[in-house]
């Protein structure tokens, strides 16, 4: 009954550990995957100006600051 226990405590064991490296890889490959790189080309009366977004309202605030810009945002 000893040797049946022990067995089943490293398999539960053993089961733990590779179930929680495997969570903690996931979190780290979907990390930043949303960011763009938006730039605002140059007018005769503003400059160029580029920026990292990674929410839809930093775009649209980004799109905001240059209007009047022709804006390109890409990942």
């Amino acid at each position: 009954m000893k040797k049946i226990t022990s067995y089943a405590t490293a398999i539960i064991f053993s089961a733990f550990i590779f179930s929680s490296q495997g969570c903690a890889k996931k979190k780290s490959d979907t990390q930043n995957t949303d960011c763009k790189s938006c730039k605002a080309f140059a007018t005769d009366t503003k400059p160029e100006a580029t920026q990292k977004v990674c929410t839809d309202s930093e775009e649209q605030t980004f799109r905001s600051q240059h209007t009047g810009q022709e804006i390109s945002c890409h990942q």
